[in-house]
């Protein structure tokens, strides 16, 4: 009796090992055939491409590509974020494996990162966007820009108000009235949070 538990217990052990989640290689075909209809709705995967060579101090991007259910499905971004450390801690349901992005040329990488700094052009942000988004959420499929007729305001008059007039809660209210200062969203986004870093969101289509 004690012989078929042991047996019984791993047995369980074996197959709790094989139902673990795909292997690496798996994942990697995975990508490189593209996600489906119902992978692309919410789509959000996140990865890493290095700048630096070998014995070099790290310098690279912190990558996240998503999908916003609340926009047409061929709608998504591209969030470019230089970093000098490498990212740990992704998931592994979420990772995009270095694999897939390791092709893409370093110094595109380099001229990419220079942009995001400086905030002098947007060509090698944007290139290198495509690049991500060819390999990730486009697969086989033509990578364009966002063209939708949606609109932002970052005056910061036209911010408050709407706070004054709403209190910080614009869900279903109507501004209209306030003659607020509008623009279109960018394809190129550059931001630059708080601590004075910046980074770079694009909006692309496919």
């Amino acid at each position: 009796m004690r012989l078929i538990s042991i047996v019984s217990a791993v047995a369980a052990l074996l197959s709790a090992c094989g139902s673990s989640g795909p292997s690496r290689e798996q994942t990697i075909a995975a990508f490189r055939a593209g996600p489906s209809a119902a992978e692309r709705q919410g789509y959000h995967k996140i990865g890493s491409m290095q700048i630096s060579q070998k014995g070099e101090p790290y310098s690279g991007f912190h990558v996240t590509v998503s999908q916003q259910r609340s926009l047409p499905e061929a709608y998504f971004q591209v969030n470019l974020r230089p970093v000098s450390q490498r990212p740990e801690g992704i998931s592994r349901d979420y990772r995009i494996p270095d694999q897939i992005l390791e092709d893409i040329p370093n110094s595109l990488l380099a001229e990419a990162s220079v942009q995001i700094a400086s905030g002098r052009g947007t060509d090698r942000i944007h290139r290198l966007a495509k690049e991500v988004a060819k390999r990730t959420y486009c697969v086989g499929r033509t990578v364009g820009n966002y063209d939708l007729k949606g609109t932002r305001v970052t005056d910061p008059a036209s911010i408050a108000k709407v706070i004054a007039a709403t209190g910080g809660d614009v869900l279903g209210k109507n501004i209209s009235h306030l003659n607020i200062k509008r623009e279109r969203i960018p394809v190129v986004d550059r931001k630059v949070h708080h601590t004075g870093n910046a980074w770079a969101q694009v909006n692309l289509k496919c």
